[in-house]
């Protein structure tokens, strides 16, 4: 292919891109989370942890969320 049919095949791919783009922030996804999946190989990136319903690091598994652990329990 000749350099400026590769450029201009280029220059379509990123304004393709940059409407997905738009059309997913629109929809309420946001950058960083677009970003990572494209680094990622198209993957969405899993939610940061304490997101989703799963416990953080700084909770060890089987403490309940929600429920406060001390002397007034019970």
């Amino acid at each position: 292919m000749d350099p400026r049919q590769l450029i201009g095949r280029l220059a379509e791919l990123k304004a393709e891109g940059d409407a997905i783009m738009q059309q997913l922030m629109a929809s309420g996804m946001p950058p960083e989370q677009i970003m990572a999946a494209l680094e990622g190989g198209g993957q969405p990136a899993p939610p940061p942890p304490g997101m989703g319903g799963q416990p953080g690091p700084d909770l060890p598994p089987g403490i309940p969320q929600g429920m406060p652990q001390g002397l007034l329990a019970g």
